[in-house]
């Protein structure tokens, strides 16, 4: 018999509570709106970008852009479902960009906004608090995957400051394209850019850079990264001489 409380509304499709929805997918969000922006160049990394555009408007507003792999309009259609997905390099950009959009919405932004996809394909997805996202065709004629942050009237405009950038700047030095902030490139902990000299370490999916520290230090210093963007780092007392070890992985997850 069946159940007098259900409420029918169309043939194959349900009503879901979008609040209920969102407090649970809240969970996967980040606390530290900063971390956004990390996760956004993450996402360009999976998606092999040439270079990271960070951008901040005197209005509140965030746009991050770059360029490699679009999105698909799957991705784009359902931006959340990655997070549900088993992770694996098929799904890695896509739940970067996911934890991306629901850390950005603990801000209570009028809008973000996500356009990616070439020629014909080119879509939008709108993303709010109050309404189901909708992905439609977008053809401007881009080739960017650009994402902005559209403050809301009480949105502070304080959120991209000075302790944003220096976030920026101390977390993707390992990042595998170039990351620029407004018109700042920032700083890159690649040998190239430091002229250490020092021993690779290469595996599966897996890069770094074992080196000598220009500066003597007290301790042998191991930073961890994930798609370019530092997860954590650790300090150990090994003995003499005391060395810098960057790592990048993908599979590496901060406890």
């Amino acid at each position: 018999m069946a159940d007098e409380r259900a409420v029918f509304i169309a043939g194959g499709v349900f009503k879901v509570d979008r609040e209920r929805a969102l407090e649970k997918l809240m969970r996967f969000a980040l606390p530290d709106p900063a971390h956004a922006a990390l996760l956004l160049v993450r996402c360009a990394a999976a998606s092999e970008a040439a270079a990271v555009s960070v951008r901040r408007a005197q209005d509140g507003a965030l746009t991050v852009s770059f360029d490699g792999a679009p999105l698909s309009a799957a991705e784009l259609a359902s931006p959340y479902d990655s997070l549900f997905q088993k992770a694996s390099a098929k799904t890695r950009r896509g739940r970067e960009l996911a934890t991306a959009l629901l850390t950005l919405l603990r801000l209570k932004p009028a809008r973000i906004l996500v356009r990616s996809g070439l020629g014909g394909e080119r879509a939008q997805l709108r993303v709010t608090l109050a309404e189901q996202e909708l992905a439609e065709p977008m053809p401007d004629g881009g080739s960017d995957t650009v994402v902005k942050f559209v403050p809301a009237p009480g949105t502070s405009r304080k959120l991209w400051g000075a302790a944003f950038a220096d976030t920026l700047r101390a977390s993707c030095a390992m990042a595998p394209m170039p990351v620029f902030l407004d018109d700042e490139r920032l700083g890159s902990a690649l040998p190239a850019a430091w002229g250490e000299e020092g021993a690779a370490v290469a595996g599966e999916g897996l890069r770094g850079w074992v080196a000598i520290p220009p500066r003597l230090e007290s301790h042998t210093r191991r930073q961890f990264y994930r798609l370019g963007v530092l997860v954590g780092e650790a300090a150990l007392q090994l003995g003499p001489p005391p060395v810098v070890g960057r790592v990048d992985d993908p599979a590496f997850r901060r406890n």
